[in-house]
């Protein structure tokens, strides 16, 4: 017993030192819970007692196993049975006497039920990593503000901080552990409520505290409890405290309310908080663009009626990911309703269509619908998807229920879905699917394009399922069911009977798609096009009419060929995929296709031009096309996982979004191999450090990484300021007659910047609107026309395209003087080293060096088989080509790219403007200092970081050894393509907030109160591997510091005195028109070996003074 004590006591000691257990405050109004008690990792939670169930609330580190043990109080035997939901999880727990033990890695929401007592709700979030000071520059303190943390007086101190914290976009109002009532409170653009920890706000139940905002003639006058303010954007509610409706005694005093309502607002986020006792629908997006709530907890009495969970109106691109709801009605659904009736009085806009909401991961407890499209389809509800979610109780697990309107539902998904217990007939549908038409009063209408995927049907209910429509013209139709499981089935469905839906008046086009259907076998297929061959042979002695004939047959029959060896070697690869335990991605050709290559601009220019949303394709559309990951951002991981496997006829390609499992990638570079393979290409010159494997590739960074030290970063700043001022002169010249091409003259600049400091060739600035370069001139311009270039450059040998007459013969030309250029330059650092001469620093010193001791140990020992230190000639060639490719391109791309937004963004232009006047304290450019300015133009930096975190480069690995991913370990064989997603990364909501929207002031962590105070601003630094495009560990970017001096210097040049705007195409053309054209344009990218824009002259900037 002794022994069993001291290693229970160890255990719980080492994961504690491994796992750290948040534990919030019960707030006094609160009781304990007088069944249930819990310890994770040894430490005693804060339980609480409700009404229906008791629930704990808390936040742990993910990854490590971490104890959890209930205590049974209310009675003293041992536990006789109980339940974990959802049931679909891996938890493994064991019953010891009147306590119930498990160990989980990962945050979840559990409803636990013991014997014959309440339900105990845990809810587990993650650990808060961006959770705010409660002091500082940006921080409102809402106790500064005289609000009252005792809950003894009705507070207006959230709300002054609110509007004080309002008059500097992008600040916090910061709301500390207390007890806080409040009347209604008011959301300001572009402002954060957070809620700590132990922190309550509470409503006071009384009518007269709260404004009428409408009448439900079937209950009460209402109000809206906490709301956006209308036409705001970018406002974002989070932090681990509780919003609390005081539901039930505010139904007692015949009033109710809304939780929490944001109405026509755009770009909210809400993450972490716990909204409980509502007295009408708890969480309300109306009227919203672009949503996001992620770790929501809605627990609701289960004995106040009309109560709903969270209900989605007339709303565009609302996602809810990771979420429960606990409701007496509808714990997730969305509706569209009538103009000023009812409820509907205080919405700010017209009636709007719903479209493209997402309620995934996911855990329902009601007494009416899960999962619902419904009452109200008075606009056009459209693409609505339920996806890993699980009903733990339900009158009707899954359904769309159109009673009210005539507008269509459609394009309605349910996936990935275990009911697991049904109980009631609300409506006097009390089943697992209820898909129905009825009539209201309100008009009727269709339910079309129904997607049932993956549902495990553990409760059919006590009545027979629904798939009826009303009348002819309105009727169910084109539903597809798929891998549907009923009662404990291994087999899915193919049938309504076994589904139990047998009330199916007026539905049609229902399918069954189960994912073992047989299919054709391919040895018919091969008999058939050995028939074809044959045929072919016989073609030479037939008749010219016959052998047209025979010859359109053997086409027919080489496609056909090629079409089933495709989809042999594709299903030979799926089953490769497969056996690797990912989720995959099918493309039928290959993405290197030469055919598809040539065919594939056209068909997405028709795709283009339809009307159909980009995630509305299926997978195979979507990422077919060339740089697929950018219009996708993090889709297609939030869709697929962290990690998934893209599978072509050629090949395996492994995608990663995970920041734990890039870390380990990173970290065990050595274990991995590179893709050498692919990246041969870039050897134009020579082997090179991209081409080079682990054991190598230290001895080509190393003369590589000396040059971009510290030591030459005030050139830096002098050249990329002195190239900014060159190219300010050139549009103050022409900018009456003719505008410059901003991607081509910011290329200019930075390959100016790398020719003078890295090479010592400096050069003035020219223009795109000056005379066209010699492309076999000087080094800059041979280098200049390469670039342009490149993938001829890198398909021919430059030697074989001077032969070729016309305009490949100049580009062969190029390739030649710039080979030569790089031995002038060679022999001239040699000569110069060889003399004494300390020369002008850069890259090439070092590179002397290294072929230096390259030719001594050759000589030393010419049949050496063992690693040398040093690099031939031909490896400085090929690492200087990589430099010049590599090194300013991608500063170049950038640097255009944030020229377009910043001339789509007047404000940020302000704003970067009033930093750089603050610290450069009046002086004029020319005296600028390095060391002085370059650490205190923080939004310079911000901006330059927040347009490589939208636009970052390709990161491919190859790791053939273990991967570890969550809580799976994946072996990848050697073969298979890896590439960490940075696109995915940089772009996912998990980790950043407002995440696809271009926001610079993200990066700044104490925003300055006033333009004077700018420069005392801090710069942030995001967790680890969530961005990291100069890449993460060893293999980081030698140029990284590099790129930073530039892109400040230069931005802080061409905004100090000078404004970018947009260039309207007519007098006519309105602002929003401008707009879309600009949008149209930055997210047009073309992935040629590098990320930059496609087509940027199709937006003119004009460049005036400030």
């Amino acid at each position: 017993m002794l022994f069993r004590t001291l290693v229970g006591v160890l255990s719980l000691l080492i994961a504690s030192a491994y796992c750290d257990v948040v534990r919030y405050e019960r707030p006094s109004i609160y009781d304990k819970s007088a069944h249930f008690s819990l310890r994770v990792n040894g430490t005693e939670m804060y339980t609480v007692s409700y009404a229906g169930y008791d629930y704990v609330h808390l936040s742990m580190d993910q990854g490590h196993p971490t104890e959890f043990r209930i205590k049974t109080l209310s009675q003293g035997s041992t536990i006789k049975s109980y339940s974990i939901t959802p049931k679909q999880l891996p938890i493994k727990a064991k019953v010891e006497g009147n306590e119930l033990v498990w160990s989980m890695e990962k945050v979840h929401y559990l409803i636990v039920k013991i014997d014959d007592l309440k339900e105990f709700i845990i809810v587990v979030d993650p650990t808060e990593t961006n959770a705010p000071k409660s002091k500082g520059t940006g921080i409102f303190n809402v106790l500064d503000y005289k609000a009252d943390n005792t809950g003894k007086s009705v507070t207006t101190g959230i709300q002054a901080a609110m509007d004080a914290a309002a008059k500097q976009p992008g600040s916090i109002v910061y709301v500390p552990a207390g007890l806080y009532q409040i009347g209604n409170l008011m959301l300001r653009s572009k402002t954060s409520l957070y809620l700590a920890g132990g922190s309550v706000l509470r409503f006071t139940g009384k009518p007269s505290d709260y404004k009428k905002l409408y009448h439900k003639s079937d209950l009460h006058d209402g109000t809206w409890w906490i709301q956006t303010e209308f036409d705001s954007t970018d406002i974002k509610v989070y932090g681990r405290g509780t919003i609390d409706g005081n539901g039930y005694n505010t139904r007692q005093n015949k009033y109710m309310a809304d939780l929490l309502v944001p109405v026509g607002t755009k770009n909210f986020r809400c993450d972490g908080v716990l909204v409980r006792d509502s007295s009408f629908w708890a969480v309300t997006p109306i009227q919203v663009e672009d949503a996001l709530f992620t770790n929501l907890k809605i627990l609701d009495r289960l004995d106040v009626t009309q109560n709903d969970g969270i209900d989605v109106v007339e709303s565009t691109r609302v996602t809810v990911r990771r979420a429960i709801a606990i409701a007496n009605d509808d714990s997730f659904s969305t509706k569209t309703w009538p103009y000023k009736t009812g409820t509907t009085v205080p919405y700010p806009y017209q009636p709007r269509p719903l479209s493209d909401v997402v309620f995934e991961n996911t855990v329902a407890w009601t007494k009416c619908y899960g999962y619902k499209v419904g009452q109200g389809v008075h606009q056009r509800q459209n693409n609505v998807t339920f996806r890993d979610g699980t009903v733990y109780a339900a009158g009707v697990g899954i359904g769309i229920h159109h009673l009210f309107g005539t507008e269509k539902a459609t394009g309605v998904t349910f996936q990935d879905i275990d009911i697991e217990n049904l109980a009631g007939s609300p409506g006097g549908r009390g089943t697992w699917l209820a898909v129905w038409v009825g009539q209201g009063g309100r008009g009727v209408g269709p339910i079309e394009d129904i997607l049932i995927k993956n549902i495990k049907a553990r409760d059919q209910g006590h009545k027979n399922g629904f798939l009826q429509g009303y009348n002819a013209s309105s009727k169910v139709s084109g539903v597809i069911f798929s891998d549907v499981y009923m009662l404990g089935s291994t087999k899915p469905a193919t049938s309504l009977k076994q589904m139990n839906l047998l009330n199916t008046s007026y539905s049609e086009n229902i399918k069954f798609a189960n994912s073992n259907l047989s299919r054709t076998p391919i040895a018919s297929a091969l008999r058939a096009l050995s028939y074809h061959r044959f045929d072919a042979i016989l073609i030479l002695s037939l008749p010219s009419a016959v052998s047209r004939a025979m010859l359109c047959l053997i086409l027919v029959g080489l496609a056909s060929a090629y079409s089933i060896w495709s989809f042999v070697c594709l299903e030979a690869n799926v089953r490769k995929a497969r056996a690797l335990g990912l989720p995959i991605a099918r493309l039928p050709v290959d993405a290197n296709n030469v055919f598809w290559i040539l065919f594939r601009p056209h068909f997405y220019r028709l795709l283009d031009r339809l009307p159909i949303r980009w995630l509305s394709y299926p997978s195979f559309v979507r990422f077919s096309r060339r740089g697929w990951y950018f219009a996708e951002r993090a889709n297609a991981h939030l869709q697929l996982g962290p990690i998934w496997a893209l599978v072509s006829p050629v090949s395996i390609n492994i995608h990663v979004a995970d920041p734990d499992a890039i870390q380990d990638i990173v970290t065990r570079l050595g274990d991995f191999q590179r893709p050498t393979a692919e990246l041969k290409i870039l050897e134009l010159y020579g082997p090179c450090i991209s081409t080079a494997k682990w054991p190598d590739w230290p001895r080509h960074r190393k003369p590589m990484a000396t040059p971009f030290s510290e030591t030459i970063m005030a050139s830096v700043w002098t050249e990329s300021r002195r190239q900014t001022l060159g190219m300010l002169g050139v549009v103050d010249k022409v900018r009456r007659s003719r505008h410059p091409s901003y991607q081509r003259d910011t290329r200019t600049l930075s390959l100016n910047v790398l020719a003078a400091v890295g090479f010592g060739k400096p050069y003035d600035f020219r223009g795109s609107t000056e005379p066209s370069v010699d492309e076999i001139g000087e080094y800059r311009d041979s280098l200049q026309t390469i670039l342009d270039n490149i993938i001829l450059m890198l398909i021919v040998p430059f030697r074989v395209l001077q032969v070729v007459p016309g305009t490949w013969a100049r580009i062969g030309n190029a390739g030649v003087s710039f080979k030569n250029d790089m031995v002038k330059m060679l022999e001239s650092a040699t000569e110069g080293l060889q003399q004494g001469r300390k020369g002008s620093g850069g890259i090439m010193p070092g590179f002397v060096r290294a072929v230096d001791q390259y030719h001594r140990e050759s000589a030393a020992d010419p049949d050496a088989k063992g690693a040398k230190k040093g690099l031939s000639v031909d490896e400085i060639f090929g690492n200087l080509f990589v430099i010049d490719f590599a090194g300013h391109d991608t500063s170049a791309n950038t640097l255009a790219f944030a020229t377009l937004l910043l001339a789509a963004h007047p404000d940020v232009q302000a704003w970067l403007a009033a930093e750089i006047e603050a610290v450069a304290e009046g002086k004029p450019v020319e005296e600028w200092d390095y060391k002085q300015m370059f650490p205190k133009l923080n939004r310079c930096r911000a901006v330059f970081y927040e347009t490589l975190r939208l636009f970052p480069p390709p990161y491919p690995l190859c790791p053939p050894s273990p991967v570890t991913v969550g809580d799976r370990t994946y072996t990848v064989p050697v073969g298979v393509n890896f590439t960490a997603n940075l696109r995915a990364m940089q772009t996912h909501p998990q980790y950043w907030s407002n995440e696809t929207q271009w926001q610079p002031w993200r990066w700044i962590v104490n925003p300055a109160a006033t333009p004077e105070q700018a420069a005392q601003e801090t710069f942030f630094v995001p967790s680890k591997n969530i961005f990291f495009p100069w890449g993460e560990g060893s293999q980081i970017c030698p140029g990284r510091r590099l790129s930073e001096v530039e892109a400040v210097a230069v931005l802080a040049c061409l905004f100090k005195a000078h404004r970018r705007r947009i260039k309207k195409d007519s007098d006519g053309e309105s602002d929003e028109a401008t707009y879309r054209r600009f949008d149209k344009c930055v997210v047009d990218v073309d992935l040629v070996m590098l990320v930059r824009l496609k087509n940027a002259d199709q937006v003119t900037l004009v460049c005036e003074e400030a």
